[in-house]
């Protein structure tokens, strides 16, 4: 049994540093989580990608096919894949790039200030709980099989996956 209370499950070890001491209740999730990831592993249940709702908007009095997701769906969908769950950070995390720990380093969301000041608030009320930062984006593509037409996808993660996964 490992330091968090997780079995030695190389392909799920959840890294939550300095959470024993300062998020113990979050400590419980991340085994929880780990330990339901593994099972559908075991279970080989495969990857499940949500279906496309597709809608008329008429903007202006022209009719424009927006096509969407529902976005709790896909919330939910990043967290069950179990591709992600080795990945997935559940507490904030300090990086040093000395000993001394005199220069902090933010590189993802769950190094910045701003998590560690929200969880910190949200712990207060509900112990356990973590947050799910969710990160939308947006960019003009031209369409060229449709001749000159320009599609706006939007995109959609979550900060707790890691921006190099």
């Amino acid at each position: 049994m490992g330091a968090l209370g997780i079995d030695s499950i190389e392909h799920f070890n959840i890294v939550v540093k300095h959470a024993d001491e300062t998020f113990p209740e979050i400590t419980k999730l991340a085994t929880a989580i780990n330990n339901r990831a593994s099972m559908k592993l075991q279970m080989k249940l495969p990857t499940c990608r949500l279906q496309f709702r597709r809608q008329e908007v008429v903007v202006a009095g022209e009719a424009f096919d927006v096509y969407f997701r529902n976005i709790v769906e896909c919330v939910k969908a990043l967290y069950e894949d179990p591709e992600f769950a080795p990945y997935i950070v559940f507490v904030p995390e300090r990086h040093y790039a000395d000993k001394e720990k005199t220069m902090q380093l933010y590189h993802d969301m769950h190094t910045g200030k701003w998590w560690w000041r929200t969880q910190k608030e949200i712990e207060k009320e509900k112990p356990g709980a973590t947050i799910i930062p969710i990160i939308l984006s947006s960019d003009k593509t031209q369409v060229t099989v449709f001749g000159n037409k320009k599609a706006y996808p939007g995109c959609m993660t979550i900060g707790n996956i890691p921006k190099d996964i």
